[in-house]
Order: C-alpha cells, then sequence, then structure tokens
C-alpha cells in the first residue's frame, strides 16, 4: 500500500511516501515560507523524484491537530483535494499521537507529548503500554502535573516529548515528577512519515475511510474566537 502524508500542524511541515511498511521518501520544511506556499511545491517534487502520479497512491494522510489552526486547515484542505480527485481514501492522524507514536512500544513508560497552547495551557494526552491513560485535551499545565501525580499506578518513567512547560520544573530546572526524562528534541516533532506510518495501519483495516469525515481537532478555539468573546488573547 502506497500511503502520500502530510504534517502542516506545527512550525515545520513536511510530505512523505509511505509503501508497504517502510518509508519510501520524506521532505521537511523548516518554515521560511506560509505551509500555504510550500505544501502543494513539496508535494508535487516528492512525487517527481519517486516518479509517481497521483493516481498511483492507495490513499491519503495528514494531522489533523492540535496545532497551528491555519497549518491545520492547509494541510486538510489539500489532502482532501488529492484524495476526491484520485477518488481514493484519506485518513486524519492526531499531531499528539504522532508525537507519542516512536514510542509507545516502550514498556512501563508514559509518552506524554505536548504542544505550547498559550497561557499556561498545553494541547497534551498520555499513552502507556499504547493504551490512553490521559485524554487529548487543552490542559492548564498544573492541572496535569496533578493528574499525572495522581495517577493510581504511575511506572517509574515520563517521557516528555515537544513542549516542556515551566510546570514541570523547579526552581533548579529539575523535573519536578521523579522519573521525569525528556526527549531529543529532534525526535520531538509530528512528522509526515510517521502519519503515513499509522495511516497504512489504519487503512489496511478500513480502505474504505471517506474524505468527508476528516476534520480538524483544534482542541481550542482561536485567538480570534477568544478576543470576540472577550476572553485572553
Amino acid at each position: 500500500m502506497l500511503i502520500l502524508a502530510c504534517d502542516t500542524s506545527g512550525p515545520q511541515a513536511s510530505v512523505a511516501l509511505w509503501s508497504d511498511g517502510r518509508l519510501a521518501a520524506e521532505i521537511v520544511i523548516q518554515r521560511s515560507q506560509p505551509h500555504a506556499v510550500t505544501l502543494m511545491p513539496a508535494v508535487e517534487d516528492l512525487l517527481n523524484r519517486c516518479d509517481l502520479a497521483p493516481t498511483e497512491i492507495d490513499g491519503f494522510a495528514c494531522a489533523t491537530g492540535p496545532g497551528s489552526f491555519t497549518g491545520i486547515r492547509i494541510g486538510i484542505s489539500s489532502i482532501k483535494a488529492m484524495a476526491y480527485g484520485t477518488g481514493r481514501p484519506a485518513i486524519g492522524i492526531s499531531t499528539l499521537e504522532a508525537m507519542a507514536w516512536p514510542y509507545l512500544r516502550c514498556p512501563a513508560m508514559i509518552v506524554l507529548p505536548m504542544i505550547d497552547a498559550r497561557n499556561r495551557r498545553v494541547f497534551a494526552g498520555a499513552w502507556l503500554n499504547e493504551e490512553t491513560i490521559l485524554p487529548e485535551d487543552a490542559w492548564q499545565t498544573s492541572d496535569l502535573v496533578g493528574s499525572i501525580t495522581d495517577l493510581p499506578v504511575r511506572p517509574a518513567l515520563i517521557l516528555l516529548v515537544g513542549h516542556r512547560p515551566e510546570a514541570f520544573f523547579d526552581a533548579n530546572g529539575q523535573p519536578v515528577i521523579p522519573g521525569t526524562i525528556i526527549a531529543p528534541e529532534a525526535l520531538s516533532q509530528s512528522r509526515a512519515s510517521v502519519i503515513a506510518e499509522i495511516a497504512e495501519i489504519r487503512l489496511r483495516k478500513d480502505p474504505s475511510a471517506s474524505p468527508h469525515l476528516l476534520l480538524p481537532q483544534y482542541l481550542a478555539v482561536s485567538q480570534a474566537e477568544r478576543r470576540a468573546a472577550g476572553g485572553r488573547p
């Protein structure tokens, strides 16, 4: 199965081709221009380099957030257009799940991906032994620390992936939760290759996934909506 995936939910954009359980190619673009400018040229470049036409793709996928509201919309609309244009299925993958995915098979370790949501909030969820133990949501960082601390069964290690909120560290920069370790920065961002890997597994189970069902997972209202409602910027 040949999967084309993109991720525009964060500062960097990436597109990837995944073929029968292996990465065929990936392009990662650090944000020098808006994703709306860089995404489709990157897709075209990727297909050209692999000598493929869009009609040869078996399925499409993208990150659905949380993250950049504008970036998420760009990724979803682009993937939907390609899926509708080729008559292929399309599937959305949570950005937080994609951040956690490379570590989920590590036994007895909580994996906690986080994305900065401003105002002492993070988009976060937690996994243990490939099972969700805290739901994906917009968390106050202090509440998240408390929820992790109060888990009835907590393994020795907690891996922080992505953003590192101040609430998780004391005045000396040491973690406030014993056993906390930090994922390397280079392995802490969601990537299209991971989106594609997850998508292939799910599309093999349900190859009829409709692009119509591809929806964003913002987990919060936009800044413009907060201002209109009289909330904090």
